[in-house]
C-alpha cells in the first residue's frame, strides 16, 4: 500500500514539470501561407512582399457550386511593402488578422526587376527563419512575381499547391526546365566556381474561346541566368536543356531527330531519353584550360512519322548518330549562350578545374568568368544509344 502511495505522489509530481501543449498554436488563429512573392515597390528603396495565404472553409467547396453558393476563391492575397523583407512581412500583421504561418509555404518567387538588382538579401529573409524550409521551390518572374500568385487553376485550389505541383512534375519527369529549391540556389551562390540559375515562370492567357481567354495559368517558360546574385539573363528551354545535359539531368525529355535513310526533313522520330549522365574533365595545357564534356544518354522511341521499320541494326545505328549529334547541338547552344552574351560559367567548369588543379585555380579564380571561360575551348563527346522500340517494331499505319 504504501509503495503505491509513493509511485502516485511521483506520477503527480512529475505531471507538473511536463511541458504539455504551452507552444500550441490552434489552427483558427493561423494564416497559412501557400507562397510568397517579392517586388519592387513603386516606392525607392522598398520591396513588396504578397503572400497567398489559405482560406481552410473553402478547401472543401467548389467555386460557383450552386449548392453551396460559393463564388470565393480558396485563397487571399494580401501585400504591404517595407525598407526589407522583414520590415514588409511586420507590416502584414497590420491587416492579416491572424498568426503568419510559415512552414506550409511552398514557393518564393521573385519578380524580374528586383532580382535583377541582387536576390542575396532577400533570400536571407527565408533561409534565417526557424518555421522556414530550404526545400521551398525558387524562381524568377517574367514580370510581376505577385502576379503568380493571383492565378488560380481549376485543378489546384491554391496557385501556391498548382505551382508545387507543376514543379515537382517537371522535376520528375519533364526535366526540359531548370528547377531548384532554395537550398540548391544557396549552395551553388556560395560556390567559387559555378554561377548559380533557376525555373523562369510566367503568368499566360489560356487558350479556348469566350470567358476562357480571359483566364491565366502558370506556365515554366526556361531559366534564369544569375551573375553572383543578379539576374542577367535567361535561357529558352532547348538551351536549358543543354545545361542540363552538361550536368547530368536530363532524364526524360523527348528528342525529335531526322527519319533515318529518309529525304523528308518534316518527318521525325521522337526519343524518349531515359538514362543519361556526364562528367567534366578539364586539363591544362601551357597555361591553357580545355574542358571535356563527356555525355552518355540512353533513350527509347516514343513515335515515329516515318514509314519504315528502324527495328534493325543499321537504323539503329543511324538513329544513334542523329541522337547524339541533337543532344550535342543543344549543349552548343547554351553553352555559346553562357560564353558569348552572359560571360558566366553555369555549368561548373570552374567547381572542377577547383577540385582538379587547386593551385592553378588560385591563379584563375578572380578572372574566371570574364576573361578565362570565354575563351576556353569545350569538346562534346556524345554516346547515344537506343535501347528499345516499343511494342511495335512496324509504322502503326501506312501512307
Amino acid at each position: 500500500m504504501k509503495g503505491r502511495i509513493i509511485n502516485l505522489l511521483l506520477v503527480f509530481a512529475l505531471s507538473f514539470s511536463a511541458s504539455g501543449c504551452w507552444s500550441r498554436r490552434e489552427i483558427n488563429d493561423l494564416a497559412i501561407i501557400m507562397a510568397a512573392a517579392v517586388d519592387k515597390a513603386e516606392e525607392e528603396g522598398k520591396v513588396r512582399l504578397a503572400v497567398q495565404i489559405v482560406k481552410p472553409e473553402m478547401i472543401g467547396k467548389k467555386k460557383g457550386d450552386s449548392n453551396s453558393g460559393s463564388t470565393e476563391e480558396a485563397f487571399w492575397v494580401a501585400a504591404s511593402t517595407g525598407n526589407t523583407v522583414y520590415d514588409a512581412e511586420r507590416m502584414l500583421t497590420a491587416h492579416v488578422p491572424r498568426s503568419l504561418f510559415w512552414s506550409h509555404c511552398r514557393a518564393v518567387i521573385i519578380g524580374e526587376d528586383l532580382a535583377r538588382e541582387g536576390v542575396a538579401q532577400i533570400l536571407d529573409f527565408f533561409d534565417r527563419r526557424h518555421d522556414m524550409r530550404r526545400r521551398m521551390w525558387f524562381l524568377i518572374a517574367k514580370g510581376e512575381a505577385r502576379d503568380t500568385l493571383e492565378v488560380h487553376r481549376y485543378i489546384e485550389k491554391t496557385s501556391g499547391n498548382a505551382l508545387h505541383m507543376l514543379l515537382q512534375h517537371a522535376y520528375d519527369h519533364s526535366k526540359g526546365y531548370y528547377i531548384s529549391d532554395i537550398n540548391q540556389f544557396l549552395k551553388r551562390l556560395s560556390s567559387k566556381g559555378t554561377h548559380p540559375a533557376a525555373a523562369r515562370v510566367e503568368t499566360v492567357h489560356g487558350g479556348g474561346g469566350g470567358e476562357k481567354e480571359k483566364e491565366t495559368e502558370l506556365k515554366l517558360t526556361g531559366t534564369a541566368v544569375f551573375k553572383a546574385d543578379r539576374l542577367i539573363g535567361w535561357l529558352d528551354e532547348t538551351e536549358t536543356r543543354g545545361l542540363l545535359w552538361v550536368m547530368g539531368k536530363a532524364e526524360r525529355g523527348v528528342i525529335p531527330v531526322p527519319c533515318p535513310a529518309h529525304d523528308k526533313q518534316d518527318d521525325k522520330v521522337s526519343l524518349m531519353t531515359m538514362r543519361a549522365k556526364s562528367k567534366i574533365v578539364p586539363v591544362i595545357c601551357d597555361d591553357k584550360v580545355a574542358i571535356t564534356v563527356e555525355i552518355e544518354v540512353e533513350g527509347d522511341i516514343g513515335a515515329q512519322d516515318c514509314q519504315e521499320n528502324l527495328a534493325t541494326p543499321d537504323k539503329i545505328a543511324s538513329l544513334n548518330k542523329r541522337y547524339a549529334e541533337a543532344v550535342r547541338k543543344e549543349v552548343l547552344k547554351a553553352l555559346n549562350k553562357a560564353k558569348d552574351e552572359y560571360k558566366v560559367d553555369i555549368f561548373g567548369f570552374g567547381e572542377a578545374v577547383m577540385r582538379k588543379y587547386p593551385r592553378v585555380w588560385e591563379k584563375l579564380e578572380k578572372k574566371w568568368n570574364d576573361e578565362v571561360f570565354p575563351t576556353i575551348e569545350v569538346n562534346i563527346k556524345v554516346k547515344a544509344n537506343v535501347r528499345r522500340t516499343g511494342i511495335s517494331s512496324e509504322p502503326t499505319t501506312k501512307r
